[in-house]
């Protein structure tokens, strides 16, 4: 799961997890909720340069699953 929360994980750090995982994506208004937060046994954020803090839900799966294939 991507969102900037106080205990994320960069994407850079995050190596992968043997077994099976979900990644959940939120909608671009809302994003995830709380409550989904609150189960995620990690969260992760993805590093980015300048004001920006946000990425379209699908540019930003594109770089989760391109990061975690690779």
């Amino acid at each position: 799961m991507t969102a900037l929360t106080d205990t994320s994980l960069s994407l850079e750090q995050f190596h992968g997890q043997q077994g099976k995982f979900a990644i959940v994506v939120g909608n671009e208004h809302a994003g995830v909720s709380n409550e989904m937060l609150a189960q995620a046994d990690i969260v992760l954020t993805i590093p980015m340069m300048g004001f920006v803090q946000s990425l379209n839900v699908s540019v930003a799966t594109a770089v989760v699953l391109w990061e975690i294939t690779r």
